[in-house]
């Protein structure tokens, strides 16, 4: 039985891998965002993740960068295609260690 009643979810790391892989071209930030629906701070993780890992490489042109897959290069041993997003309220809040309210 599953911890959450969530469905499972595609990663933002792949599905800006998949995009892409898909594409045959240089894409910039903005272009993912816009075919994948992440926001910037999703996207970038996920490209900075990839970069670290040579899935994926980028060039500078005209003060942007654009980036391309290297799927040759790719040195991950694993990778995860879903996940299931955590219910609502599963957390605890944590207490101030130095005493300061909220």
């Amino acid at each position: 039985m599953p911890r959450t009643k969530n469905p499972p979810k595609p990663t933002w790391t792949s599905l800006i891998e998949h995009e892409l892989n898909s594409t045959d071209d240089f894409m910039n930030v903005a272009e993912l965002m816009a075919k994948t629906g992440a926001n910037f701070n999703q996207a970038t993780a996920a490209l900075h993740h990839l970069k670290k890992r040579k899935a994926i490489d980028s060039v500078e042109s005209n003060g942007r960068l654009y980036w391309f897959a290297t799927p040759s290069s790719d040195t991950r041993v694993r990778t995860v295609e879903q996940r299931r997003p955590e219910d609502p309220g599963t957390r605890k809040t944590r207490r101030s260690r130095h005493g300061l309210q909220n």
